[in-house]
């Protein structure tokens, strides 16, 4: 639901660029841009983007959440504990 202080999405773009959502939209994606890059591109809510891509069809690229680095993930399988591994090793009760 849009907020009735602001105006839809349609209608700050409008204002904005001249164009329509969709158009922007397809521009967005021609432009190989991302989810994030549209919304600080456009100033509003990643949310926002979403629902109105949803609406006109339009799928955006998706940020990589995260990756975890080779050197990292030698880090997590390593024998010793440490910040990468310490939630997935069993602990032992010392007497």
């Amino acid at each position: 639901m849009a907020n009735q202080y602001t105006g839809s999405l349609e209608h700050k773009v409008k204002l904005k660029f001249g164009c329509s959502a969709l158009e922007l939209l397809q521009q967005c994606l021609a432009d190989d841009l991302s989810y994030n890059e549209v919304q600080s591109r456009l100033g509003v809510t990643q949310g926002t983007i979403r629902k109105w891509a949803r609406r006109y069809g339009v799928e955006l690229r998706s940020d990589k959440v995260c990756q975890i680095e080779d050197d990292k993930s030698q880090l997590f399988f390593s024998a010793e504990i440490n910040a990468y591994n310490f939630l997935s090793r069993k602990w032992h009760e010392y007497a």
